[in-house]
């Protein structure tokens, strides 16, 4: 979901949450490595004006981040136990990141 917005890089801050997807043997959830401290979404600057005065006008705005990334080596399958209290097996491909998209959800 975006954010604040933030002028000194004429785009929003995110709220991200993780993406699980049940499969047969348990629960996914991608763990990327090397991100950035904070991601930043900057639209172009009409989409940014129609963005700004839809927040403004109190409507919460959803996005999809797209990672792109490749598996590390000898760490991309990491299994666990799900903590949400689930018996659901958790399994954790670790990726490295080296591209980011953003793409507006449509209503």
């Amino acid at each position: 979901m975006l954010r604040q917005y933030l002028p000194e890089y004429k785009g929003f801050s995110l709220a991200l949450g993780p993406e699980l997807t049940h499969t047969s043997w348990g629960i996914v959830r991608f763990k990327p490595r090397e991100l950035p401290d904070y991601l930043v979404a900057v639209p172009p600057p009409a989409l940014r004006e129609e963005l700004l005065v839809r927040q403004q006008m109190g409507e919460h705005i959803e996005i999809i981040v797209v990672f792109i990334g490749t598996l590390i080596p000898n760490e991309s399958l990491i299994y666990a136990f799900s903590h949400d209290g689930q018996k659901d097996g958790m399994i954790l491909p670790v990726v490295s990141i080296q591209s980011i998209m953003y793409i507006l959800k449509t209503s």
